[in-house]
């Protein structure tokens, strides 16, 4: 039996207009010129239970979830998750909690 301890997703949204969700927001630009490259946020630790957590960052219009969805908000988190949609149902529920669209 397998189980998923760790996943990454990230999903695009071309329109944007989206919540900045993230820890702090870094601005990178080029020492040579002076001029601001972009501003993008790193990602935002959300703790759940047992010392699990899940990293989510979205700069309006690319969301970015990863962690372990077996784990999250689980008291029998002995068995992991063994499908990807099982574990992309978990992501969906946090995105909808953070005003974020479903991923996939």
């Amino acid at each position: 039996m397998r189980f998923i301890d760790w996943l990454s997703v990230t999903q695009e949204h071309p329109e944007g207009g989206l919540p900045v969700v993230g820890k702090e927001m870094i601005t990178k630009y080029d020492l040579q010129t002076g001029q601001i490259l972009r501003d993008s946020p790193n990602s935002k630790p959300l703790e759940g239970s047992y010392s699990t957590y899940l990293l989510v960052r979205c700069d309006g219009s690319k969301v970015s979830v990863e962690g372990n969805p077996s784990r999250w908000q689980r008291p029998d988190n002995l068995f992991g998750l063994q499908t990807f949609d099982d574990c992309i149902q978990v992501y969906n529920l946090v995105l909808k909690d953070l005003g974020l669209p479903p991923e996939l």
